[in-house]
């Protein structure tokens, strides 16, 4: 990560503290670890410089400005050429047949290898898809990416769309072949922490939103035969939690066992 050399706005301090990739997780109710090894791997933008052969083994999920970083370093992402910059009005989902206001962000206008598998796509106008957004890849290495075509520190909000919060959680298994341990989606800045061991699984959840989180399902990795949970009330059913209604800035808590 680049430091900046004196604060231009007041968002630059969390700029320099946090990178973009855990603020995009954080918002899209992802669990993150910052040490060891987690179920996947995540780095925006120059945090590409610090990877280590150990860190793809598991998969990646990078912006384009660490796929560039990549690519140069002889790492095959999936990118065969790179262009200019282009600014774009819309993202493109053909699963859910969903085009998402972009805002005037921007991607790039790259060459994909053919055996790229895209999974949205960047247009500048309605029902035209102009460039590709997102994609998954594998090289003939066998090291797996999930590459977004943009560079996420000036494409945050977009990336904490739904839309963005699913594709990742979706494709984190064929990533790294292992499941989130939980996630929830649908709700802006519900933030949760996970600890977990052979026998059990703690889940905080920290609504850090202005508004409720209405009765949120947490998406649980593996199925667990009770729970207990903390500050409200809640339902286990099969490999999901359903929580009554978070209020604002609010906490709960789940103590799942196997």
């Amino acid at each position: 990560m680049q430091i900046p050399n004196a604060l231009g706005e007041k968002s630059d301090m969390e700029q320099v503290f946090y990178s973009s990739a855990a603020r995009v997780l954080a918002s899209n109710s992802m669990p993150t670890v910052y040490e060891e090894r987690g179920v996947t791997g995540i780095a925006f933008g120059e945090n590409a410089y610090a990877l280590t052969d150990e860190c793809f083994e598991n998969g990646l999920i990078i912006d384009a400005l660490a796929a560039k970083i990549l690519t140069d370093r002889g790492i095959d992402v999936g990118i065969n050429s790179f262009g200019s910059k282009i600014p774009i009005k819309f993202q493109y989902v053909p699963e859910d047949d969903n085009h998402i206001i972009a805002w005037n962000m921007s991607v790039f206008d790259v060459g994909v290898n053919p055996e790229a598998q895209m999974l949205s796509f960047a247009a500048k106008a309605l029902e035209k898809p102009d460039y590709p957004f997102c994609y998954r890849y594998q090289n003939t290495n066998g090291q797996k990416f999930l590459v977004f075509n943009c560079i996420a520190k000036d494409c945050e909000m977009l990336l904490r769309h739904y839309a963005n919060a699913k594709i990742i959680a979706d494709n984190v298994e064929w990533l790294s072949g292992n499941k989130l341990p939980a996630f929830c989606y649908g709700n802006p800045n519900l933030y949760i922490q996970c600890k977990e061991d052979d026998e059990s699984l703690v889940i905080g959840i920290w609504n850090f939103f202005e508004d409720e989180a209405i009765e949120p399902v947490i998406q649980l990795g593996e199925k667990y035969q009770s729970a207990k949970f903390l500050n409200g009330s809640g339902t286990l059913c099969e490999q999901t939690a359903q929580l009554e209604d978070i209020p604002p800035f609010a906490f709960r808590g789940i103590v799942l066992t196997k």
